[in-house]
C-alpha cells in the first residue's frame, strides 16, 4: 500500500510532529492530575473508588489516556511505514490532541452537574 500513497512533505510531517507533541502533552497533563489527585492528596485508592463519582470520574479519565496513547501511538507508527495518507494521520493526531481532551473534560462536567442534581 506504500507504493501507492504519494510522499510526505516535510511541512505536513513538521504539523504531524506538533500536534502529536501537543497530544503527548495533553496526555501527561491526565496523567499528571490523576497521580495529585491521588498521591499529592492523601486520598488512597480505596476511597477514590469507594464512592460512585470519583469511581466514575477516574474510570472516564482513564478511558480518555488509553484513547489518547492509543491514537498518538498508532498514528506515529503509521506514518513510520507509510501506511496512511497524511491527512487520516493529521486527523488521529487531531482527535488525541484536542478531541478526546474536549469530550473527556465535558463528560466530567456533564456527570458532575448530574450528580450535583441528584444530591440536591
Amino acid at each position: 500500500m506504500s507504493e501507492s500513497l504519494p510522499p510526505y512533505s516535510s511541512g505536513q510531517c513538521t504539523f504531524f510532529w506538533l500536534l502529536w507533541l501537543l497530544g503527548w502533552g495533553v496526555c501527561l497533563a491526565y496523567i499528571f492530575a490523576l497521580v495529585f489527585l491521588v498521591l499529592y492528596t492523601k486520598i488512597d485508592l480505596a476511597s477514590v473508588f469507594s464512592t460512585l463519582p470519583s469511581a466514575l470520574f477516574t474510570a472516564w479519565n482513564l478511558l480518555a489516556i488509553g484513547t489518547q496513547c492509543y491514537l498518538l501511538v498508532q498514528s506515529a507508527r503509521f506514518l513510520s511505514r507509510h501506511e496512511k495518507p497524511m491527512s487520516e494521520l493529521l486527523l488521529r493526531v487531531f482527535m488525541a490532541g484536542i478531541v478526546v481532551p474536549n469530550i473527556a473534560v465535558s463528560g466530567c462536567f456533564m456527570a458532575g452537574s448530574f450528580l450535583q442534581r441528584m444530591a440536591v
